[in-house]
C-alpha cells in the first residue's frame, strides 16, 4: 500500500472540517473549485496595472504598496490583511500569492 502525501494545509483544518472532507472528498474538489471560480473573476474585474503590480510582488516577497489594500479586500475573507493603514506597503495574503503562482505556470 503507497502512503499518501497529503499537502500541508489539511492538518491545518479543525476536526469537523477535516472530517467533511474525509467523508465527502467531492465537496472538498467543489469547495475549491468555488474558491478558483471566485479568484478567478476578482483577478478579471482587476485593472491591468493593479494586474501587473501584483504579479510583480514575487520579486518584492509579496509586498505591494497599501493603496492596493482595497483591490485586495474585494476578495472578501481570503483578502483580509492585518493592517488597514492605507500608507504602509502590506503583505499579499497566500491565497493570492499562490493565484499569483497558478497563472504564472498557466
Amino acid at each position: 500500500m503507497t502512503r499518501p502525501d497529503p499537502p500541508q494545509w489539511l492538518w491545518k483544518l479543525d476536526r469537523s472540517e477535516l472530517a467533511d472532507f474525509l467523508s465527502d472528498p467531492r465537496a472538498a474538489i467543489e469547495q475549491l473549485e468555488g474558491v478558483r471560480a471566485h479568484l478567478d473573476s476578482w483577478w478579471s474585474e482587476l485593472p491591468e496595472d493593479t494586474r501587473g503590480v501584483f504579479k510583480n510582488s514575487t520579486n518584492t516577497a509579496g509586498t505591494v504598496p497599501g493603496v492596493y489594500r482595497e483591490d485586495v479586500a474585494a476578495l472578501g475573507p481570503m483578502g483580509e490583511v492585518e493592517s488597514k493603514d492605507l500608507r504602509q506597503p502590506f503583505k499579499l495574503p497566500v491565497v493570492v500569492l499562490a493565484y499569483l503562482k497558478v497563472i504564472e505556470s498557466g
